[in-house]
């Protein structure tokens, strides 16, 4: 029994001496537990990042966190890759590559972005971006500013199953007062449709010209 007691009394003084240990992570001003410390450094948990704002998602290869200003931060549920990923939706299978600086499309002698869209049809029947639900294309610069897409024409054709289509979209804030940043994100945003629930949303991370 003393023996016993000796013990427990070891394991609480070790795991008061490791809660001591941990330091004051604050995360958005919140302070987390949800931190380790090895070899000196520190490591939070993916949950304590998603706690505090962190968009966290499964990939194929592995996990991945976004950080986005709070100002701009977009919480909708979507699909997520990288510049240059095919991503799909079950409908659409879309890419956006070839990021570049543009002229604003609302005011040309302030700065924008240009970028290509590629798209293919996943369903069984001929359908149009619009069609099926595509209400929104945004690019956000990394200060968490809007840019909007200059309207485009190729959302209303109808592509053939399995078929497919590119668009070079240009990008602008509406402000002509405002400079953009650098470009962070690209979204594309569905609203349900033809009495169908909305498509899932696409959100890329851009790595910019």
């Amino acid at each position: 029994m003393k023996r016993t007691l000796t013990l427990l009394g070891l394991s609480l003084a070790l795991l008061l001496g490791l809660a001591a240990s941990i330091p004051a992570v604050y995360l958005n001003g919140a302070r987390t537990t949800e931190v380790v410390v090895i070899q000196g450094k520190v490591y939070v948990a993916l949950e304590a990042l998603q706690k505090a704002g962190a968009e966290v998602s499964r990939r194929p290869d592995g996990w991945s966190v976004q950080f986005v200003p709070v100002g701009g931060r977009m919480r909708v549920e979507a699909v997520e890759g990288l510049q240059d990923d095919w991503l799909s939706n079950g409908v659409w299978r879309v890419r956006a590559s070839q990021v570049a600086p543009a002229p604003n499309p609302f005011f040309a002698s302030r700065p924008g972005y240009s970028l290509r869209l590629e798209f293919r049809n996943l369903a069984r029947t001929p359908e149009s971006l619009l069609t099926t639900g595509l209400d929104k294309v945004q690019l956000l610069d990394a200060q968490g500013n809007i840019l909007e897409a200059a309207d485009w024409t190729q959302r209303y054709d109808k592509i053939p199953p399995g078929g497919g289509a590119a668009v070079v979209l240009r990008f602008g804030l509406r402000d002509h007062n405002q400079t953009p940043g650098s470009p962070a994100k690209l979204l594309l945003l569905f609203r349900p449709s033809g009495g169908k629930p909305a498509l899932p949303h696409f959100r890329v991370a851009l790595r910019g010209p």
